[in-house]
């Protein structure tokens, strides 16, 4: 759909949900890499499936508070202020990586699974607050397109840092993409 056929102020919402969309999904592609490539450089591999299945909790504990925040407020409060206590966390993780890279490598994992589909789901959750279900149907498409954006440029982000920069300086990567 043209966004010429909407009102000024439905096509500035398009454009900046399609944004949103790409920078969220950039950083969660970003976040995946630099997790995992943090984490196997501080344990062995066999490791794994304790955090993975921390991890689960983690994201169901996430999913908890966020379905709980959003029965009292609007999607369009929580999901920015929830933003920003993740990109508070990813600088405290970063600085407890500076003295204890292990620690820092597992609240790293659990961050990002209870943070990441919390935010993507109350992103939508924002999408679904602004848009009417008639002009949803029509734009929704485009700002998913911003999302698969995304997910390229955040992989390719993460793969070009990854070749300048040692894993735990990404970490001052994902708080940049967080905070924006």
């Amino acid at each position: 759909m043209s966004l010429s056929r909407l009102n000024a102020s439905d096509r500035q919402a398009v454009s900046a949900a399609t944004l949103g969309a790409f920078l969220l999904i950039a950083q969660q592609v970003a976040a995946r890499a630099v997790r995992d490539a943090l984490f196997l450089s501080a344990f062995q591999v066999k490791s794994l499936p304790l955090v993975m299945g921390a991890s689960a909790i983690a994201a169901l504990a996430g999913a908890e508070v966020l379905s709980l925040a959003l029965t009292r407020r609007s999607p369009s409060r929580v999901v920015p202020a929830v933003a920003f206590l993740s990109a508070l966390l990813l600088a405290a993780w970063w600085a407890i990586g500076l003295g204890w890279p292990r620690a820092a490598a597992v609240l790293l994992y659990l961050h990002v699974a209870a943070f990441g589909g919390a935010l993507v789901s109350g992103f939508w959750s924002m999408v679904n607050e602004r848009f009417d279900p008639y002009t949803a149907r029509k734009v929704v498409g485009r700002i998913a397109a911003g999302a698969t954006a995304g997910g390229i440029a955040g992989g390719f982000l993460v793969w070009a840092a990854s070749r300048a920069l040692p894993p735990a300086a990404a970490v001052l990567l994902l708080l940049a993409m967080t905070a924006t």
